[in-house]
C-alpha cells in the first residue's frame, strides 16, 4: 500500500484557470457529462476526513464502510471487523506491506475467495490483507480498503463527481472523455496511475514530472523527500510550519508551504499549501515519482481514470455564486 491513507486536512482557497483552449459554455458541458453518464452505473459515497468511503458487503451480510483508494493494491479488512465476523486473525499467515511511514507495517493474509458487492456490484477478490486499520485512520467505522486492483483486473473506466459525491462506472467500450488529459499512464513497475504535472514552487523552482495519483492521500500536492534532495529545497523553500502524521508504517514527518502554482492538463490552480516530505523511508521517500496527487487537489475537478490504460482527464468544477 502506498501512502496510504494520510488523515491531514489542508484548507486553502483555490483559484483555477483554463490555459490554452476556449472553455466550453456550461450548457454545453452539462450536455455532454449527461451524454456521458446516461448509461454508466452510480456508485454513491461520503467524504470523512478526505478520504472516500463506500458502503460494501462482504460474503453477503457484513456490511461496512470501505475506503477507495486508488494507491493501496491490496483488498484491506480492517482487523477488528475480520475478529467480529470471520475468526481469529492470530491464526493466520504473517505478512507485512509499507506506507506513507518509515517502518514496515505488519499483518495478516486471510487466504481464499473473498466476495463482496456495493451498489448492485459484486466482486470477488482472491486473498485479504488483514490489519489494524482504525489506528491510523482515526475512524471506528471504517471495515477495509479496496481501489486499484478492482479496478483495473475488471478493465473499469470511471468518473468521480466530487460535487456530488458519485462515482460513475461507464461501459467498458466508452471512449468519450470526461475533459482535458492530464496524461495519465503507468509505469512497468506500478499499477497505480501517474499524471503529468508541473508544480511552481516561486518564481525561482519549477517542478515537473510524474506525480503518482492517489485518492487514498487525504492532502493535495506532497513531495518526496528524494525530490527534496534532488532540488535543494530545505534551502530554496519557506515552509510555515513542520507536521507528524501516522499511517501505514508508522510515524512520518513534512513541512507544509506556500505554491505559487500547478498545472494540469492544461488548466492551473494558484496559490494552495503543498507539502514536502522529511521521511528517510517508505512510500514518501520513494524516488520512482516526483510526489503525490491526493483528494485536497483533485476534489476541485471532475475526475476521470481509465484503469485499463492508466489515462486520466480532468475538468474542473462549476463555481456556484
Amino acid at each position: 500500500m502506498k501512502r496510504a491513507i494520510i488523515t491531514i486536512i489542508l484548507a486553502s482557497s483555490l483559484l483555477i484557470s483554463f490555459c490554452g483552449s476556449r472553455v466550453n459554455s456550461q450548457e454545453q458541458s452539462a450536455m455532454q457529462t449527461e451524454d456521458l453518464l446516461s448509461d454508466a452505473k452510480c456508485v454513491p459515497f461520503e467524504i470523512y476526513k478526505n478520504l472516500i468511503y463506500i458502503d460494501v458487503t462482504i460474503a453477503d451480510t457484513v456490511k461496512s464502510k470501505f475506503i477507495f483508494d486508488t494507491g493501496c493494491l491490496y483488498f484491506v479488512l480492517d482487523s477488528t471487523l475480520y475478529v467480529n465476523n470471520f475468526g481469529k486473525v492470530d491464526t493466520l499467515m504473517r505478512a507485512v506491506t509499507d506506507g506513507a511511514g518509515e517502518n514496515k507495517e505488519y499483518g495478516k493474509v486471510a487466504k481464499g475467495l473473498w466476495n463482496y458487492q456495493f451498489s448492485g456490484i459484486k466482486y470477488s477478490e482472491r486473498n485479504a490483507f488483514v490489519m489494524n486499520l482504525k489506528k491510523f485512520i482515526r475512524y471506528e467505522e471504517v471495515g477495509g480498503i479496496f481501489g486499484t486492483m478492482f479496478m483495473r483486473k475488471s478493465n473499469r473506466n470511471i468518473i468521480v463527481d466530487f460535487q456530488n459525491s458519485k462515482i460513475y462506472l461507464l461501459k467498458q467500450d466508452s471512449n468519450k472523455k470526461i475533459g482535458n488529459s492530464a496524461q495519465g499512464h503507468y509505469h512497468n513497475f506500478h499499477h497505480v496511475p501517474f499524471v503529468k504535472l508541473d508544480l511552481y514552487i516561486n518564481d525561482s523552482v519549477k517542478i515537473s514530472g510524474d506525480f503518482l495519483l492517489d485518492l487514498g492521500a487525504a492532502s493535495g500536492i506532497t513531495l518526496t523527500s528524494n525530490t527534496v534532495k534532488d532540488y535543494n529545497l530545505e534551502s530554496n523553500i519557506t515552509y510555515s510550519e513542520e507536521k507528524k502524521g501516522v499511517g501505514a508504517g508508522g510515524a512520518y514527518s513534512y513541512r507544509v508551504f506556500q505554491a505559487d502554482s500547478a498545472s494540469i492538463a492544461g488548466y492551473t490552480v494558484k496559490d494552495f499549501k503543498a507539502e514536502y516530505s522529511l521521511s528517510k523511508s517508505g512510500a514518501l521517500s520513494d524516488s520512482r515519482y516526483i510526489g503525490l496527487v491526493g483528494y485536497s487537489f483533485l476534489k476541485n475537478f471532475t475526475l476521470q481514470i481509465d484503469f485499463k490504460s492508466g489515462g486520466v482527464w480532468l475538468k474542473p468544477n462549476e463555481t456556484k455564486e
